[in-house]
């Protein structure tokens, strides 16, 4: 740590707004002064501004690939990622996987000293995957089978690690699913990969009732909190991702989940809804340079949910319709990445590397330093 400066508590003064005003994790200011109670602070107290050293951290990047016209868009991130995700294999009932067209990603990635990292959904767009989860965590020959084919792909292609992201997943098959990652765990481990897993996190969907949080921290390398589903492409008009959301499940995963196998998700996209809200009607996802540019080019005023941390704005399109828009600008994304040096987690996982967001990528590098391999 750098020696700090020296500020004289004044009437009014909480530590948490002198941590917000000289911009230093809350935690880093309760430590270096020794506070017992970090509700206790007088007037005339003065306190040493540690002035902390970008601290270190990994960035996972996830991304739809499809070719060649993609790599320009994924090149522009490289410098910036610890691990490169494609997504997504998908896992077949009967143990087999459906492939994506992968390898220049992986190419890219290993040419940028990025680790690549296998992705393996049970679900698509037309398919919960439940009933598909249901018979690979129960059938010890249909799990052997996948895992199987997943270490032959890794090999093959040149993977380090794999994320598995089963969704939608019953909840008596809460105890197979542990097991599930435990028999997959120790083969990849021995094999030399890493192993991590997508949650969805409590408090969003009722998918987290299949979760044994401490039983998956504990049995996997990592875990990816999947925290940019709030403000849901089907439902009514709402933040992304809000702060006070966002630091109730931290509260909620660090609880039983260490620290250091925790990355939260961070959106790269917007969200266009046509409003009034109608039921079944979905929003438009646009990046989030997009939303910007929508805004000027329509004059909108951009304003800011203090609750949330979060900027939105109204617009009224060619016929006549008005939007509503939620997005991540500069101040929004701060305020998340002085929450992960507040809770002194590993990591962030961004979805998706197709939407361009450059202002993300320079105030990422502006807060942290990445880990890279």
């Amino acid at each position: 740590m750098i020696p700090g400066i020296l500020y004289t508590v004044k009437s009014g003064d909480s530590l948490r707004d002198i941590a917000d005003r000289f911009s230093i994790p809350f935690r880093e200011l309760i430590s270096t002064n020794k506070i017992i109670n970090p509700e206790l602070i007088y007037p005339g107290v003065t306190l040493i501004i540690p002035q902390v050293r970008k601290p270190p951290i990994e960035v996972n990047g996830i991304s739809y690939v499809f070719g060649n016209t993609d790599v320009p868009v994924l090149s522009n991130s490289m410098k910036y990622l610890t691990y490169l995700t494609p997504f997504s294999y998908i896992a077949r009932e009967d143990g087999s996987l459906f492939w994506i067209n992968d390898q220049q990603a992986i190419q890219l990635a290993i040419l940028n000293n990025v680790i690549p990292i296998m992705s393996v959904v049970n679900y698509s767009y037309y398919d919960t995957g439940t009933n598909a989860a249901h018979i690979i965590l129960n059938d010890m020959t249909v799990m052997n089978e996948l895992i199987d084919n997943i270490i032959s792909i890794m090999i093959k292609k040149g993977y380090r690690g794999v994320k598995f992201d089963f969704d939608n997943i019953l909840p008596e098959d809460r105890d197979a699913y542990n097991n599930f990652l435990h028999v997959a765990g120790s083969r990849l481990n021995t094999e030399g990969f890493y192993i991590s897993v997508a949650l969805m996190p409590k408090f969003i969907s009722p998918d987290y009732l299949a979760y044994d949080y401490e039983a998956l921290g504990r049995i996997v390398d990592f875990v990816l909190l999947k925290t940019y589903n709030w403000g849901l492409i089907e439902g009514p008009p709402a933040p992304i991702i809000p702060i006070n959301d966002l630091r109730n499940v931290l509260d909620f995963a660090l609880s039983i989940i260490p620290r250091e196998k925790i990355f939260i998700g961070l959106p790269l996209y917007a969200k266009d809804w046509i409003i009034p809200y109608v039921s079944g009607r979905e929003a438009e996802i646009i990046s989030a340079q997009t939303a910007i540019i929508r805004a000027q080019d329509n004059n909108a005023q951009i304003q800011y949910d203090e609750i949330s941390q979060s900027p939105f704005f109204y617009y009224s399109d060619e016929q006549g319709r008005m939007h509503e828009v939620w997005f991540e600008d500069p101040r929004s994304l701060k305020a998340k990445f002085d929450l992960v040096k507040e809770y002194g987690i590993r990591g962030i996982t961004y979805w998706n590397l197709l939407y361009e967001f450059i202002q993300n990528w320079h105030l990422l590098e502006d807060n942290f330093i990445i880990v890279r391999d």
